[in-house]
């Protein structure tokens, strides 16, 4: 994990949980990208702060797990999820699965 004290987590779990919208939300976690542009989930994986904006922007399209539960952005994301609507929530395997289905065809 990186070296951010508490008080710099504790401000971000602030930024994300100020947000009203998933849009609000993906400017939020791209700015917590590093000077690399990346930033890192709870398990220590590291990945782009764009690619996981635009995961956030998009989130009834992913898998829940895409996002990151750090600083609460998953969690955030659901809050802001519409109840209306329903979530694509499939695994790769099954996304996989489909395709090659399409593709013999």
């Amino acid at each position: 994990m990186d070296s951010m004290t508490d008080k710099e987590n504790l401000l971000r779990y602030e930024k994300v949980n100020k947000t009203n919208t998933l849009v609000e939300l993906s400017e939020v976690v791209l700015s917590f990208g590093d000077e690399d542009g990346m930033i890192e989930g709870n398990n220590g994986l590291m990945t782009t702060a764009q690619g996981m904006a635009t995961a956030t922007e998009l989130f009834l399209l992913v898998p829940p797990n895409v996002l990151t539960r750090r600083w609460g952005i998953r969690q955030q994301a659901l809050m802001l999820v519409p109840t209306t609507e329903p979530m694509i929530v499939r695994s790769y395997d099954d996304k996989m699965n489909d395709i090659k289905s399409k593709n013999k065809d």
